[in-house]
């Protein structure tokens, strides 16, 4: 839906549901201790790693699921190999595609990278 139709409308225009979805996931974040600053970058970059995941590696569509031969599978037999000599050398990776634990990967060192939250707060303990 997003991005077949971006949200070009203030975010008060949005629909509920996502409403919903992004103050609870800013309540989240708050609630682990967060800064403002640091929970909307947080915010930002989880949904942007979610959407574009499922935009653009989530959606590989096969040629002919018959075939065995993965060139031919994903229909990269018709690119010619002197313009895209590194995509049709990666065919064999990704006919291999696994998007769920491509997306955990992913998330997991994004997680990995942010700042880690006082999590005190979280825990509802006053900090020393």
């Amino acid at each position: 839906m997003v991005a077949t139709r971006p949200l070009v409308v203030p975010v008060a225009r949005r629909p509920a549901p996502l409403l919903q979805l992004t103050e609870h996931i800013l309540a989240v974040l708050f609630r682990a201790g967060f800064d403002e600053a640091t929970t909307l970058t947080s915010y930002r970059a989880f949904v942007a790693w979610i959407l574009c995941c499922r935009l653009v590696d989530g959606r590989q569509v096969v040629d002919d699921p018959e075939e065995p031969d993965p060139a031919l599978r994903l229909g990269l037999h018709r690119l010619p190999a002197a313009a895209y000599p590194r995509l049709r050398a990666l065919v064999p990776r990704m006919s291999e595609y696994d998007g769920e634990q491509e997306m955990t990967a992913g998330l997991d060192s994004l997680l990995g990278r942010m700042p880690r939250a006082p999590l005190d707060a979280f825990y509802g303990r006053s900090a020393p």
